[in-house]
């Protein structure tokens, strides 16, 4: 019963996301269930078997007794003191399979790396919209990200009028051109991972995660490239 509510995906709304969450409340529950009723010795006792069992599985760099170390430390802490998260459709992009014959999603690299930071490091998945001399983590200043801007807009010349808005916010912009078209929205293309930059830059320009598009390069000059659209010529927060 357990493995089916594990494992099914089809009776919430949510999907693989509510099914990843119902996952996550297993292994919790399993581990109170330990707790509770004491079988933390025997499953000890039973431990070397169970290693054998699951192994073939189960690939890692931790030996038999390190395992049961961890599994002793896991078990002291409080259930309430541990953070959890999962991935979830902000951090992914609705696509096809090479064949076009199944949905799939394919991961936004920084989106994740984001929440990886969030869980492991405290990094703040929020910046603030000001100088960033106001980033009070650091993050998208140490990032030092280089960024490129294409103008996609109706509007001649806001491709400099955000150039340098950008660099009054302390960022280095590599180069500015047009667009060989126009586009009613603004995109980001990222060839180098910067997520708190990037994280940053898509709320300044209201570009949603279906916009962010991933081409990484490691010989790429220019981190980011924001390709300004006609919403960003009509709602852009520049200083008048």
């Amino acid at each position: 019963m357990a493995l089916a509510y594990a494992r099914e995906r089809h009776q919430t709304f949510g999907g693989d996301f509510d099914r990843s969450k119902r996952q996550q409340e297993v292994i919790m529950s399993i581990k109170d269930r330990i707790l509770q009723n004491g079988m933390l010795p025997t499953l000890i006792a039973k431990a070397p078997a169970l290693y054998n069992e699951i192994s073939s599985g189960v690939h890692t760099n931790l030996g038999f007794d390190q395992v049961i170390q961890l599994a002793q430390l896991i078990l002291q802490i409080p259930s309430g003191n541990i953070t959890q998260a999962s991935i979830g459709p902000d951090a992914l992009i609705e696509s096809k399979s090479p064949d076009g014959t199944e949905s799939i999603y394919l991961p936004i690299p920084d989106k994740i790396r984001l929440l990886r930071d969030q869980l492991f490091v405290g990094g703040s998945t929020t910046q603030p919209l000001a100088n960033l001399s106001g980033d009070t983590t650091g993050s998208v200043q140490a990032e030092a990200a280089r960024i490129g801007i294409e103008n996609a807009s109706s509007t001649a010349g806001l491709g400099e009028q955000t150039a340098s808005y950008l660099q009054s916010l302390g960022f280095t912009i590599t180069g500015v051109s047009n667009a060989s078209g126009t586009s009613d929205n603004s995109s980001i293309y990222v060839y180098s991972s910067k997520p708190y930059s990037l994280n940053y830059l898509s709320r300044i320009f209201g570009v949603s995660s279906s916009l962010i598009n991933n081409s990484y390069d490691p010989n790429a000059t220019t981190d980011l490239v924001i390709v300004l659209g006609n919403n960003w010529a009509a709602n852009n927060s520049i200083p008048k």
